[in-house]
């Protein structure tokens, strides 16, 4: 990964729907150029997935995450297969999952899925209040 990479991450987190046109303006290269590189990120695993962030009618929260230490790697290896923002801890918690969703409902179904991940021992959620 190069510094043209590195700034094509940098564009693309600010906004995933940036077009490759916009892109390869910006930077000074070519939007082929600009459409390989991103292409060899997906497939090195630099770039796991595109996602969008909601308007603040989204319900953010934060799912806490007791491991058991020995399958902690499966876990995180199955949450980074949903697609979900991990954070590691050190303390009473192992990670933090955040989430962000329309409503409870929505909620419950990722932390029933979280719970049902072998190796997930507990789990504390915090919602941020509006």
């Amino acid at each position: 990964m190069d510094r043209k990479d590195t700034e094509i991450l940098e564009i693309l987190r600010r906004n995933s729907r940036t077009r490759n046109v916009q892109i390869a303006e910006e930077l000074g290269i070519s939007e082929s150029g600009v459409r390989k590189r991103i292409a060899r990120l997906v497939a090195d695993g630099q770039i796991t997935g595109f996602t969008i962030r909601t308007s603040d009618d989204a319900m953010t929260a934060i799912i806490l995450m007791k491991l058991e230490p020995r399958k902690a790697g499966e876990v995180i290896s199955s949450i980074k297969k949903m697609g979900l923002e991990i954070y590691e801890f050190s303390g009473n918690y192992d990670l933090g999952v955040s989430v962000s969703v329309t409503d409870l409902q929505v909620l419950n179904k990722y932390l029933d899925e979280l719970r049902s991940i072998n190796g997930v021992l507990e789990t504390d959620t915090l919602v941020r209040l509006k």
